[in-house]
């Protein structure tokens, strides 16, 4: 991705969700070279906010480690457990048994960062230029930068789900201008009813709401991501197609794996998954580059090298997630029997890990 942007901006980073590996040596050198460093060297000021979910209690060495990390603008180690939402499609099992999918758990801690970035705001009276929220177990292979069009938001494209129907719903990262980010700082609250009766605007011109005015449900208990897109007015009959529009939402090729860990160091970086499979598992031309080959090969350096991580392994699917993905072929959910969806043409096997937690 290219830096389109002709004018230096603040940029708003929310690093959000479980602790998870925020601070082993992959992943805060992914933030420090991959995402501070380009966008100050574009001119950009950048002022991290970082929000824990599910810390058991206040620990004044965590936070002494995630500031001299990070030095964040504000943070927040979030220990009580929001309440459940009240919407009957945001429940499904999640984390701790809290009754809720591990998406919608996500959402309280981006719903509180924009909060954060809403207090500094006006406490500085004046507003951030944009708001990239990551999750605290990315890596990046490339360095980010912002791009051009301010009319459009943006996630990463492939590298999340082998399915088709979940394009655009990129949960990992996402990245708006300032004046777009209220959809999805406020996801959460759509679902805060028994009614499921979403916010004025949600899903204007999409499929995400149904003809009585209540929320579209997503098409499998645990996909909560499916909404992300649905609150930028994206519509199944247009995102289904591999080029097709996704509302607001615009794809980025962005060169990035996940940190798997284990007490906070990382076990193994999802290379081949986040890298290859995912990607070339969509219903989409992918064409082999050579900066794709090169970030596989930094990431498995450093899967081999830190807290004796290995490679995960294509084939380390779950019984569940295969049954799952048949379940959703035969229900035409994506092209199961595709051999361009599936990538057999490419000696690919489908399915990869799905997981979104």
């Amino acid at each position: 991705m290219t830096d389109g942007s002709s004018s230096a901006t603040s940029v708003a980073v929310c690093l959000t969700g479980l602790l998870r590996s925020l601070l082993s040596l992959p992943v805060r050198a992914s933030f420090e070279s991959m995402v501070r460093r380009p966008l100050t060297a574009s001119g950009h000021s950048v002022d991290p906010f970082i929000v824990l979910s599910e810390q058991r209690h206040e620990n004044a060495e965590l936070r002494a480690r995630i500031a001299a990390t990070y030095a964040p603008v504000s943070m927040r180690l979030v220990a009580e457990r929001p309440s459940r939402p009240l919407c009957r499609h945001a429940s499904a099992f999640g984390h701790d048994h809290f009754g809720a999918s591990a998406g919608v758990l996500q959402h309280f801690s981006v719903s509180t960062c924009f909060g954060l970035v809403g207090e500094e705001e006006r406490r500085r009276r004046a507003s951030y230029g944009w708001v990239l929220r990551m999750r605290t177990d990315l890596v990046l292979f490339a360095p980010f930068r912002l791009p051009t069009r301010t009319d459009r938001v943006y996630v990463p494209g492939g590298g999340m789900s082998y399915r088709s129907w979940l394009r655009c719903s990129n949960d990992h990262l996402f990245l708006c201008p300032r004046q777009l980010c209220a959809p999805y700082a406020t996801l959460i609250h759509n679902f805060n009813n028994s009614n499921c009766t979403p916010l004025p605007g949600y899903a204007a011109g999409g499929d995400g709401v149904l003809e009585d005015g209540t929320i579209r449900p997503q098409p499998i208990w645990h996909a909560f991501a499916w909404h992300i897109p649905r609150a930028y007015n994206a519509s199944d009959s247009a995102s289904r197609r591999p080029d097709g529009p996704c509302g607001l939402v615009v794809e980025l090729g962005l060169l990035y794996a996940i940190a798997r860990t284990l007490d906070g160091d990382v076990g193994a970086i999802s290379c081949v998954n986040n890298l290859h499979t995912m990607w070339a598992s969509l219903p989409r031309r992918v064409v082999p580059s050579a900066d794709r080959q090169c970030a596989m090969e930094e990431c498995t350096r450093l899967s081999r090298q830190f807290s004796g991580g290995r490679l995960l392994n294509t084939s380390e699917i779950s019984t569940y997630e295969r049954k799952v993905f048949e379940l959703e072929g035969r229900a035409g959910m994506h092209r199961a029997a595709n051999s361009e969806a599936t990538g057999s043409r490419r000696g690919i096997r489908a399915p990869p890990n799905g997981s979104q937690a």
